[in-house]
């Protein structure tokens, strides 16, 4: 009998170690699996930013800040504590993610020259170039993804 309850001891020592990395390689991917679903809709979002009206070149972009973009017609992406946001032009916002540690957004022009880091209005009008900066945090797994976004309308109309 205590021979078993040793071997037991040892079983179960094992089990439960096996157990606690299969729990933690579950949590990296599922939060991996978010972050990627997350970076793959704004890449796919803003890829297809319309052009202003009248403009032959101009994206449709309200306005960039290091966290957030609003463009076409009242869509926006922005970051709000952890929580990052999506709000189509219906002005119904939906959650992408809400493990969010980093996120930035940066712009640049048809030389592929960084934009200031806001900006608004006319001054949108020279963007061809989004970098997206993405990281979330969860049970201690921290993970990051970095996409190059060029605006398609604005390319294919300037012929760039």
């Amino acid at each position: 009998m205590v021979i078993l309850g040793a071997l037991g001891s040892v079983v179960s020592a094992v089990v439960l170690e096996a157990m606690q990395g299969y729990s933690t390689a579950a949590t990296g991917t599922l939060a991996h699996e978010q972050l990627t679903s997350a970076l793959e809709r704004i890449d796919r979002e803003l890829r297809e930013i319309d052009l202003k009206s009248g403009s032959a070149v101009a994206p449709d972009i309200t306005s960039i800040t290091p966290t957030s973009i609003t463009f076409s017609g009242g869509k926006a992406v922005s970051l709000t504590g952890t929580t990052l946001n999506f709000t189509d032009t219906a002005a119904t916002t939906t959650v992408m993610l809400d493990t969010v540690s980093a996120f930035t957004i940066a712009a640049f022009d048809e030389a592929d020259v960084a934009m200031a880091g806001t900006l608004s209005g006319a001054a949108c009008d020279t963007v061809r170039r989004l970098s997206i900066t993405l990281g979330s945090s969860t049970s201690g797994t921290t993970d990051s993804l970095r996409t190059k976004i060029y605006l398609r309308n604005a390319m294919t109309a300037g012929g760039n």
